[in-house]
């Protein structure tokens, strides 16, 4: 026996050495350890971290968005305290959770709803702001990222043929686009806000029944009866809006980070 254990010594070692590694790899001692680990975060049991993460995700999804938020609280004129508060409280009927891509239409849509039964949140006194060209443009740009059907070259041109983005008595009403209302220029209470409601208008009441072309646009927008005796666009104002679509081709996105920053420059 002796002969054959210092012949195979080394075949032993490794025999035992195999079994103490197996010994070792079966014992539990870790498994509590483990078990603890995965059950409390940062001192507090993952159970209670479950109970709030709602609200959490609600507070990380308004902070998110805040520049949304305070951009179209100032373009609404309500108090952005008051409108944080609406979308806490309104937060699952909204499903402000599920609709991040599409957050600041679903709260544009909600500001509308709001001001027709809570119009004492809202101040609707006309007020001056940043109205230089390039801003305006960003602000088509915006709201027509918002509006996704309609075609923000189209929507841009039609803002330059009717006000220039330059005309002193449409935008002391801001308003750029040329509505009327019983025979009056409309009046905005300010720039975001007539913007807005320019592209809302050219969303529902014209991309929205499928008039997508400038000539399609045009037969209601600015319309004439030719010899025919046929209801069609103006050719004057299809050739100029065409021809001003031009200087919107390369216009980058924007978002109201950037919009905030220029606003009252």
């Amino acid at each position: 026996m002796i002969n054959y254990i210092k012949t195979n010594m080394k075949r032993i070692l490794v025999i035992i050495g195999v079994l103490v590694g197996v010994v070792i790899l079966l014992q539990p001692s870790g498994t509590k350890h483990l078990e603890v680990e995965h059950e409390v975060e940062n001192g507090v049991p993952l159970e209670s971290l479950n109970k709030i993460s709602y609200e959490d995700t609600i507070d990380l999804t308004l902070k998110e968005h805040q520049d949304s938020i305070t951009f179209l609280a100032e373009t609404f004129q309500i108090n952005e305290e008051i409108l944080t508060e609406k979308l806490t409280s309104n937060f699952k009927e909204l499903n402000l959770a599920e609709s991040n891509e599409n957050f600041d239409k679903t709260v544009v849509d909600y500001l509308f709803k709001l001001e027709e039964s809570e119009k004492t949140l809202f101040n609707n006194k006309r007020t001056n702001g940043n109205k230089d060209k390039d801003y305006i443009v960003k602000l088509v740009k915006y709201f027509s990222n918002i509006y996704d059907n309609v075609d923000f070259s189209i929507a841009a041109g039609i803002a330059k043929v009717e006000s220039g983005y330059t005309s002193k008595y449409m935008l002391n009403k801001n308003n750029i686009f040329g509505g009327m209302y019983n025979g009056n220029l409309i009046g905005y209470k300010n720039i975001e806000y007539g913007t807005l409601k320019f592209i809302k208008l050219l969303s529902e009441g014209y991309f929205g029944k499928g008039l997508v072309t400038v000539e399609d646009i045009g037969r209601v927008y600015n319309p004439m009866i030719n010899e025919s005796g046929v209801k069609t666009a103006k050719p004057t104002w299809v050739y100029n809006v065409t021809l001003a679509m031009e200087d919107f081709i390369e216009v980058e996105a924007v978002d109201t980070t950037l919009l905030l920053s220029l606003k009252n420059v």
